[in-house]
C-alpha cells in the first residue's frame, strides 16, 4: 500500500514539473499580433481585403471605382529684368466621389530657401575666424534674395474670396 501511494504521488510530482508556470511566450492562439508568424488560421483582411463594388478581390477596380480629379491651367510669364516669376494657376476641382466633399485642402508649401523660412532659419552656420570671399559673397546675395512666393489672393469658382 505503501509503495502505491509512493508512486501515485511521484507522478503527481512529475507532473507537476513537466510544465513550466513562468513559460512567457503564449501559444499562438492567444497571441493579439500574429502578422510575423505563419499561422493557417489568422485572418487574412490585411492580405486580401473583402471584395466590394469598388475594389474587386483580384485588387483590380470594380465597376463603382472613381477617382477624384482636378484640371489646372497655369499661366506664367517670366520677367528676366527682376529674376521673377508671375504667374496665375486655376484649379478646377471634379469630385467624382460618390460622397459629398464638406471641405477640399489644397497645400501651398513654403520655399525652404526664403529667408524666413523654417528651413533657412534653423540653419546654423559654423562661425570661423577667418571667411572666405565665396561666403561673403553668398551672404550679400543672400540679403537681396526674396525667394519664395507670394500669394495675393485665393478665390472658390464664384470668385469670392477665400480664407
Amino acid at each position: 500500500m505503501r509503495i502505491l501511494i509512493f508512486l501515485t504521488l511521484l507522478s503527481f510530482s512529475v507532473s507537476v514539473w513537466a510544465h513550466d508556470p513562468h513559460d512567457d511566450v503564449p501559444p499562438p492562439y492567444l497571441s493579439i499580433d500574429k502578422l510575423d508568424r505563419n499561422d493557417p488560421f489568422r485572418q487574412l483582411d490585411d492580405v486580401l481585403p473583402t471584395p466590394t463594388e469598388t475594389r474587386l478581390a483580384s485588387g483590380a477596380p470594380g465597376p463603382e471605382y472613381w477617382q477624384q480629379r482636378a484640371d489646372m491651367d497655369i499661366e506664367v510669364s517670366l520677367d528676366p529684368d527682376n529674376h521673377s516669376l508671375h504667374g496665375k494657376e486655376t484649379v478646377t476641382y471634379h469630385n467624382l466621389s460618390p460622397h459629398t466633399l464638406t471641405y477640399l485642402w489644397m497645400q501651398l508649401d513654403q520655399n525652404r530657401f526664403r529667408n524666413e523660412s523654417i528651413g533657412n532659419l534653423s540653419d546654423a552656420e559654423d562661425m570661423e575666424e577667418e571667411q572666405s570671399i565665396g561666403w561673403l559673397r553668398r551672404l550679400a546675395f543672400e540679403e537681396d534674395f526674396h525667394g519664395g512666393y507670394d500669394i495675393l489672393g485665393v478665390k472658390d469658382a464664384n470668385g469670392a474670396n477665400l480664407p
